[in-house]
């Protein structure tokens, strides 16, 4: 079993191997690209660059007094010179292969010198990288990353277990499918990321960082599937989840006899203050009727106790306590007396 097991660590090694072969060869012969944002140096130095041609155009401008066609000419004459020297400045920075002067130029006509300085320092630049780290290509270098991350985990896995003598081959199905499904869900989170939740730091063009996190997950792939079963029981909750307690309604008449056994006026039993109280949570809800009616709804199973009264000038007319198990909704008439 142990030689068994020294081949597929093998089988293993090879596959990474080639991998990166692959992986090499087309980034040899497909350029990649990296966006990135100006550095705060940049912008200081586009800065120095617009203000001298700024002040440049204003002693110019001088000469000239009134006429308006005239400086605006000079102005456009300045402002040229700085979209110049500006990408010229990034040229040197960022190597000439990887600024578009034609882009840039294209952004920076037609703007004023407080609007160039204003404008800069939120440009983004597509810049030459050995990364595919620009646009949609990204997803490939996280499918390759991710994929990296999956055989060194198994590499570290398979040769952990032929030294503990724990390898068993039966188990190389869940191996096998781990390269396949692996790589597709790190593209998935990260697309998440990006489109979805937000991009956190390290999944953005900009960053190297996008490298690290799809070898990681690659690496850790159980931890992906766990995240994804999470996922699942937030949008699509088991059918067998428990259901919220039914609810129940207490309602009924009130009404009442007075001392010399006549029917007490409807306004007088309208005061009446009647008091449910849930038996098992010691919850107490006090009501008033309605034209000689009262509901309580909303009401849980359990056990309850109802009690009512009334008071006349110097009469107290009462009902209850009345005790009852309340497991549907129910009637209960209220009748006063001394």
């Amino acid at each position: 079993m142990e030689n068994k097991g020294l081949k597929y660590l093998a089988v293993n090694i090879a596959i990474l191997v080639i991998v990166i072969i692959v992986y090499v060869i087309f980034h040899n012969k497909n350029d990649g690209a990296r966006n990135i944002t100006l550095s705060k140096d940049d912008n200081i130095k586009i800065a120095s660059i617009v203000n001298a041609e700024e002040e440049k155009f204003k002693k110019e401008a001088e000469r000239y007094g009134d006429t308006v066609k005239k400086i605006d000419s000079v102005r456009k004459i300045y402002l040229n010179s700085a979209s110049d020297n500006i990408i010229s400045y990034l040229n040197i920075a960022y190597s000439p292969e990887s600024v578009s002067s034609e882009n840039l130029k294209s952004i920076l006509s037609g703007l004023t010198f407080q609007e160039i300085k204003s404008l800069t320092p939120g440009i983004s630049l597509k810049i030459k990288s050995y990364f595919w780290l620009s646009d949609e290509k990204r997803y490939y270098e996280v499918l390759f990353w991710s994929l990296f991350g999956v055989l060194c985990s198994l590499l570290y896995f398979l040769s952990d277990f032929i030294s503990k003598g724990q390898f068993k081959e039966t188990e190389l199905p869940v191996y096998i499918a781990k390269l396949f499904y692996a790589p597709l869900m790190a593209v998935a989170i990260t697309f998440a990321y990006k489109n979805v939740i937000g991009t956190p730091a390290g999944i953005d063009d900009s960053s190297y960082g996008l490298l690290f996190i799809s070898f990681v997950l690659g690496l850790f792939s159980a931890r992906m599937y766990d995240v994804f079963n999470r996922i699942k029981e937030a949008l699509i909750p088991p059918s067998d989840s428990p259901k919220p307690p039914p609810r129940y309604a207490v309602n009924g008449g009130v009404s009442g006899k007075d001392k010399g056994g006549k029917d007490i006026p409807d306004a007088e039993i309208n005061k009446t203050v009647i008091k449910l109280i849930n038996l098992n949570e010691h919850v107490e809800f006090k009501k008033s009727p309605s034209e000689k009616n009262y509901l309580f709804d909303n009401l849980k199973e359990g056990s309850y106790s109802m009690e009512a009264e009334l008071i006349i000038g110097s009469d107290k007319y009462k009902y209850g306590p009345e005790k009852f198990d309340l497991k549907e909704s129910k009637s209960v008439e209220v009748f006063l007396k001394e």
